[in-house]
């Protein structure tokens, strides 16, 4: 089953570019190796980073991210770029599943 998580983290003024660095050549791709997809965004007049981590592993979506950040790999990134986030809101997200359309029954629109 895929989980997916929202999260939006504030980082310390003047350390965006530092944190974007080294989560894009660090955290991105041992995400991938550990099963997670992701994609991010910044706010820069905002200091903030925002991104999107899925999993759609064989193991609940938390017990593969207690695994990631218990990994040596994980504790071996330095800098670590978490050193910067001076606030972090996380939100589950659950998809939506869009139902087929009405059939046309040939009557005009109002």
């Amino acid at each position: 089953m895929s989980r997916s998580q929202l999260r939006i983290y504030t980082i310390e003024p003047g350390r965006l570019d530092a944190f974007v660095q080294t989560w894009s050549a660090a955290v991105r791709p041992l995400r991938r190796r550990f099963g997670f997809e992701t994609a991010a965004w910044t706010v820069p007049e905002e200091d903030l980073f925002i991104w999107l981590v899925t999993y759609r592993g064989e193991k609940p979506f938390e017990e593969a991210d207690t695994d990631y950040y218990a990994s040596p790999e994980r504790q071996g990134i330095t800098p670590d770029p978490a050193q910067w986030i001076v606030r972090s809101e996380t939100r589950w997200l659950n998809p939506v599943i869009a139902a087929e359309p009405a059939p046309d029954r040939g009557g005009s629109a109002p």
